[in-house]
């Protein structure tokens, strides 16, 4: 059976911007807006995120969810030639108040995947 391993990034959205005294979280929407491709590199000027790949390239995966707390911000795919040799990554965002604040960060991860 042909092995294909998937790296994936969870990314809580806690993070507050304060606006005069109040401070009021970012809208999923507005989180995806922040991030841009130029060439072969993305940045994620919400969470301060650079990603730069070397022989691969960004899929058109990103998208954000109908519930409007996670988003799948951006994939890579490596160029590898064999199936065997490739590689993708997934950066995704996710709400920390779609997520129980009991949950360990491997509760986390395996049901954002489910939810992927």
């Amino acid at each position: 059976m042909k092995a294909r391993i998937l790296a994936i990034l969870v990314l809580g959205l806690y993070a507050a911007r304060a606006t005069s005294a109040a401070a009021q979280t970012a809208d999923i929407s507005a989180v995806f807006a922040e991030g841009k491709v130029t060439g072969n590199q993305y940045e994620n000027d919400y969470f301060g995120l650079t990603l730069t790949t070397e022989d691969a390239q960004f899929t058109k995966g990103g998208f954000i969810s109908s519930q409007g707390k996670r988003a799948r911000l951006i994939d890579a795919e490596a160029n590898a030639k064999r199936w065997e040799d490739k590689y993708s990554i997934a950066i995704l965002a996710d709400a920390l108040s779609a997520t129980p604040r009991s949950s360990t960060c491997a509760v986390c991860v395996t049901s954002s995947r489910k939810r992927a």
